[in-house]
């Protein structure tokens, strides 16, 4: 069974990576419902788009499964799980949101928000600062992340190592029978550290990564081998329709885009922006992704 692996990825030039193995439950537990329909405020998720067969159970003890519904608001620390041909979008009050493929499991490992004023609208960037993370335990994730506020993170965990992002469109596949794992970033850059590295891989837009995890003879040691190409046309077709397949999703949960005074008062509020991150190549990390 793989241990889980967290590394913090923060919107900053330089990183300083801190490893820590997961055995607690990040967040606090929310209220679990919620009427369809309506804006999202500071600090909800909501479910959308809920094909087939989706549950939830809480990290309380009694392990009670809770069928996913149309607009459920989902606790933080939530584990959320999908059937065969199943699927769901969970859309973020940070504006960012996320779909799960069939036979995929995740955990809500963290999401926490600064409050901000009014509700979430329509196209416009992060409206306060944020810290999320999404544990993917096995199957797809596509993620639609808009560009983050400064000190605002977004990363998925996997058991092969953490993918943090700051703005863009990708999509991980994890196979832990096998130890296989896939990424494909269509739009921006994602950066990526295995759980054999401490130093961050930039993965630029329409490449590939696999990887799998093979025996290295010693008890409790593993090496890790990938190799990288260009995303197929089909690939990239398949992560495009879920992208606006969450942009959609959000915007039903998004009030009408601000105008006037108040657009231009939100703006000021998130004007200050990092550059982009500049990662120094890791000569150790296999998992290397040429731009397209």
């Amino acid at each position: 069974m793989f241990s889980f692996i967290l590394l913090s990825l923060s919107r900053r030039r330089h990183f300083f990576p801190v490893i820590a193995i997961l055995l607690g439950l990040g967040g606090s537990l929310r209220a679990a419902a919620a009427e369809p329909g309506g804006e999202l405020v500071a600090g909800e998720l909501r479910a959308a788009a809920v094909a087939g067969s989706v549950v939830w159970t809480g990290p309380g003890k009694d392990g009670t499964v809770t069928t996913v519904t149309e607009g459920m608001a989902l606790p933080v620390g939530a584990r959320l799980v999908t059937g065969p041909e199943s699927s769901v979008v969970v859309v973020l009050a940070s504006g960012a949101s996320f779909r799960l493929g069939e036979n995929t499991e995740v955990q809500l490992a963290k999401f926490v928000q600064t409050p901000f004023p009014g509700v979430l609208r329509k196209g416009e960037e992060e409206p306060s600062e944020s810290q999320t993370a999404i544990r993917l335990r096995r199957g797809e994730l596509t993620s639609r992340v808009r560009k983050l506020q400064t000190g605002s993170t977004w990363e998925v965990q996997t058991p092969l190592g953490v993918a943090g992002v700051r703005g863009t469109v990708f999509r991980i596949t994890i196979d832990p029978a096998t130890g296989t794992f896939g990424l494909v970033v269509t739009e921006g850059e994602v950066g990526f550290v295995s759980v054999w590295s401490e130093e961050w891989d930039v993965v630029e837009a329409r490449s590939l990564q696999i990887a799998r995890v093979v025996s290295a003879g010693a008890p409790g040691r593993a090496d890790f081998q990938g190799s990288t190409q260009d995303a197929s046309p089909a690939a990239i077709a398949r992560i495009n329709a879920a992208a606006r397949e969450m942009a959609a999703a959000s915007d039903a949960y998004s009030a009408p885009a601000a105008s006037g005074s108040e657009a231009r008062k939100r703006a000021e509020q998130g004007a200050e922006r990092f550059p982009s991150m500049i990662v120094p190549p890791d000569p150790g990390l296999l998992l290397v992704s040429p731009s397209s």
